[in-house]
């Protein structure tokens, strides 16, 4: 009987602990509607961003949009601001149709490369809820 009892205290403490972590996974209206709606953008254009990508299997990514697209990962705590995509992608040489497919939330991030450009991330709905916080 000790042995059963054992046998499901341990299950139970496993099954708590693995359900505990939280996991960011798209939920149905993200898989839906991957991008943000024009006023959605509206409100978001100009607002501070703190990148929250704190583990080792979840990282964003930054590029500069110009030059050579050697991108970079965004670090844990790293702030930016969130740009209108059509302004920015005015008169660039990138697709802009094939990159607003899955993203059209721009965030500019305040540390520039070490060649001194821009870096920029593209976020769409599930990308901006799992990566930044708003503030």
């Amino acid at each position: 009987m000790r042995k059963l009892v054992s046998i499901f205290v341990f299950s139970a403490a496993l099954f708590v602990g693995v359900f505990s972590i939280p996991v960011y996974t798209p939920t149905i209206y993200e898989k839906l509607y991957p991008t943000l709606s024009q006023d959605e953008i509206n409100s978001l254009v100009g607002k501070k961003v703190v990148n929250r990508s704190n583990t080792w299997w979840r990282r964003g990514m930054k590029y500069p949009l110009e030059g050579n697209m050697n991108g970079e990962v965004s670090q844990n705590g790293e702030t930016g601001r969130v740009v209108d995509l059509q302004k920015v992608m005015k008169g660039k040489d990138i697709n802009l149709q094939k990159i607003m497919k899955k993203c059209n939330l721009l965030v500019k991030w305040d540390e520039k490369n070490k060649r001194g450009q821009d870096m920029f991330s593209c976020h769409g709905r599930f990308a901006s809820r799992a990566f930044l916080e708003f503030q």
